[in-house]
């Protein structure tokens, strides 16, 4: 993810909502159609790494706090 290369700039934020919004879209998406299969785990696992590693960057270089729901940050922020 786009997090370890961003720096705290505008831009720098930018490029991690858009990348949380890119994997928040590819993972809830493509999660359900897996509903029986073991892949469904491994992709639930990553996306929280992801989901949880870009909200910690942007609690770190942000002013705001919108919690751990990525598609509040997205909404208030991207």
């Amino acid at each position: 993810m786009v997090v370890r290369d961003a720096d705290a700039s505008i831009d720098g934020r930018l490029s991690v909502l858009h990348s949380l919004n890119w994997y928040i879209t590819y993972y809830d998406s493509y999660t359900n159609r897996f509903e029986h299969s073991f892949l469904r785990g491994l992709l639930k696992s990553d996306r929280e790494q992801a989901v949880g590693a870009a909200i910690e960057y942007l609690r770190k270089h942000s002013t705001n706090n919108w919690g751990d729901d990525p598609y509040t940050w997205i909404k208030n922020e991207y």
